[in-house]
């Protein structure tokens, strides 16, 4: 079921998204590249970027379940290691945020 909703806001979303985009004509030359032209920047916002923090907002959530997940885990074992794991694995969403930030 979660992969089925992953499989379309992966591909049916972006498929429909640019057949709207052909549709109303905004594609086209913009400078040095080929992307949404400038008398249509505000659909950048819609066919891009809101697209784009839905994707950010999906990894955040998904990065803090998997958090409490290890975590919940890792205090079962009260290894000394497997909390400086944990704490490494806390780093991965904040590399993603600089990445994209």
């Amino acid at each position: 079921r979660v992969f089925l909703f992953y499989g379309l806001y992966c591909f049916g979303l972006p498929l429909a998204l640019t057949i709207l985009g052909w549709m109303t004509d905004v594609f086209g030359g913009d400078g040095a590249e080929c992307w949404i032209t400038t008398p249509h920047r505000s659909w950048r916002v819609f066919l891009f970027y809101i697209p784009l923090w839905l994707a950010v907002l999906f990894n955040a959530v998904v990065s803090r379940m998997v958090t409490r997940e290890f975590t919940r885990v890792f205090k079962l074992n009260t290894a000394g290691r497997s909390m400086a794991q944990l704490h490494r694995l806390k780093l991965y969403p904040i590399a993603l945020l600089l990445c994209w930030g």
